[in-house]
C-alpha cells in the first residue's frame, strides 16, 4: 500500500466531514482541496428551493466552462429569484462555489 496523499477529497455539505477536513488541513496531513459532489449539491438544493424550477439555473452554473461564463451567469440569474428564501439558497451555494 502506498502512503500518498491525495490531492484532493470530493464530499457532500456533511458538516462532520468538512470539520475533519479541517482538522486535517490544520494539522497539515492533508493539503489538498476540499470539493463538493455537484449530485449530492444538487439534491441538497433541491430540497431547500421553493420554486423547484429554479434548480436549472443552478445546473447551469454548475457546467460554466469558465470563471468568466460563471460571473456572466450570476448577474443573469440574480433576477430570477423572488421568494426571499430562494433568494437566501441561491447567495448560500454562490458563497461555496
Amino acid at each position: 500500500m502506498v502512503d500518498a496523499v491525495p490531492g484532493a477529497i470530493i464530499t457532500d455539505e456533511s458538516p462532520a466531514i468538512k470539520s475533519a477536513i479541517s482538522e486535517l488541513q490544520r494539522d497539515r496531513k492533508f493539503t489538498g482541496v476540499h470539493l463538493l459532489d455537484n449530485f449530492h449539491l444538487i439534491r441538497n438544493i433541491k430540497k431547500k428551493l421553493v420554486e423547484k424550477d429554479k434548480i436549472k439555473y443552478f445546473i447551469q452554473l454548475l457546467q460554466a466552462q469558465s470563471m468568466a461564463m460563471y460571473n456572466q451567469l450570476v448577474r443573469e440569474f440574480e433576477h430570477h429569484f423572488n421568494i426571499e428564501k430562494d433568494i437566501k439558497t441561491y447567495r448560500t451555494f454562490l458563497e461555496k462555489s
